[in-house]
């Protein structure tokens, strides 16, 4: 675990397993801010975790691992 100190520091926490439903997504590097966030965002993940990805801008809506 490696810290960035003051009030917008960061604490990255590497190589986690994470699971996004019944998916386990391994050696990720995770930082956590300790500042306050300003959208609406829960969290993040990157894109690189999903075989595919579809994106309709007109439907408004986004599509994860489409045809599996």
């Amino acid at each position: 675990m490696a810290f960035d100190s003051g009030p917008n520091g960061t604490t990255i926490h590497p190589r986690i397993t994470i699971r996004v439903g019944t998916t386990m997504v391994p050696d990720l590097d995770v930082v956590q801010s300790r500042r306050g966030v300003a959208f609406d965002a829960v969290g993040l993940l990157p894109a690189s975790i999903y075989h595919r990805i579809y994106i309709s801008h007109s439907g408004g809506f986004v599509v994860l691992n489409p045809g599996e």
